[in-house]
């Protein structure tokens, strides 16, 4: 079942170290600053585990649906979340295919995927994971089609298990933020800061703290210098008052 507000995470029956998470859908028009929660949020996900096996579920239907633009969205989008050693991460992605009709086979499925690669190099825009995607399909398979009515998921999770995953996550996973939601980001921290600077009279230290630390998370996850400027603010103006 899709999270549609949240990031949920469920522990894996049979190793309790493998948490399968479900991202909020960032597709869904719900505003910029829901969009910037998501961002963020996943990001900061990412960036506190040990090792992440990212998947990607592809609805068949989207593939056919206005030249494809919601799987083009969501691989420009997941694209954006990798922000250092591209090259070597993006290799790490597994993509799935969902809502797959009874008599759609894999090569029907790698003549779309070709149609979009070549519709997105036309326009001069990045075709690394559609590459990946379509190489993952080529090498799997059936493997990859969901069809859980029928056929169980054993040898697909085998797959999954001996899949590499992406280490490093604090470095490798950024927040894939527009320019519109940059912008707003940074006015809302900036609302922060100033919202903060007028309750710190009565304030003790450790309550202060409090505040710097929320703010800090949101430096960390989305790496924005603007973020970081009204973070030093933040210290300088408490700084000033506290010593």
């Amino acid at each position: 079942k899709s999270k549609k507000y949240y990031l949920r995470a469920r522990q894996d029956e049979d190793d309790e170290r493998v948490f399968w998470c479900d991202t909020p859908g960032f597709a869904d028009a719900m505003g910029v600053d829901v969009a910037v929660a998501h961002a963020i949020a996943t990001a900061s996900a990412l960036n506190k585990c040990k090792g992440v096996l990212p998947i990607l579920l592809v609805n068949y239907k989207s593939l056919d649906h206005l030249k494809a633009k919601a799987v083009k969205e969501l691989f420009d989008l997941f694209s954006k979340f990798i922000v250092s050693d591209f090259e070597i991460n993006i290799r790490k992605v597994q993509i799935l295919y969902t809502h797959v009709p009874s008599d759609v086979e894999r090569d029907d499925i790698l003549q779309m995927l070709d149609e979009v690669k070549l519709e997105l190099e036309g326009s001069g825009k990045d075709t690394r994971l559609m590459a990946h995607a379509i190489k993952l399909l080529e090498q799997h398979g059936d493997l990859l089609i969901l069809r859980p009515h029928k056929k169980r998921p054993d040898d697909l999770l085998k797959l999954l298990s001996k899949a590499p995953v992406v280490t490093d996550c604090a470095d490798v996973f950024g927040a894939p933020l527009s320019d519109q939601e940059r912008h707003y980001l940074t006015a809302a921290c900036d609302r922060y800061v100033e919202n903060t600077l007028r309750q710190l009279k009565g304030q003790s230290f450790n309550g202060v703290l409090g505040y710097l630390h929320d703010l800090k998370l949101v430096v960390d996850d989305s790496r924005l210098p603007t973020v970081k400027r009204s973070y030093d603010k933040l210290v300088n103006e408490i700084l000033d008052v506290f010593l």
